[in-house]
């Protein structure tokens, strides 16, 4: 039996958040209750076979939990932080005027012909 005070947390985690993307096998909501159940005591392969989760993806929420917090436990971008293969801005922008089809088919090609290496 869960103490009132799991049931707060799992209350502010709902209205933090209620929405999960389409995907998301599992809310904030339910991600929280999966790390009180592993917080008590239970195995994280048997919390995962119990919610039909691999054991990977328990153990990557309960390692958010007390690293970040209930906000650990929220949907994040997979985006990524940098792009190292990116185009340089100031020769993205000498593309600008080109059509948005020849931008995405040539934007190597582009790169090579303004800086004068192909």
């Amino acid at each position: 039996m869960r103490s009132q005070g799991s049931d707060e947390r799992v209350r502010r985690v709902r209205s933090a958040n209620s929405r999960a993307h389409r995907n998301a096998p599992l809310t904030p909501e339910g991600r929280l209750r999966l790390c009180l159940r592993i917080d008590a005591g239970r195995p994280i392969a048997h919390v995962a076979a119990e919610a039909g989760l691999s054991r990977r993806c328990p153990a990557k929420w309960y390692a958010r939990w007390p690293a970040h917090g209930e906000n650990g436990l929220l949907d994040h971008s997979s985006r990524p932080a940098t792009s190292p293969g990116r185009t340089a801005e100031d020769i993205a922008v000498l593309g600008v005027g080109s059509p948005p089809l020849a931008r995405r088919r040539h934007r190597r090609a582009l790169s090579r012909w303004l800086t004068g290496v192909g």
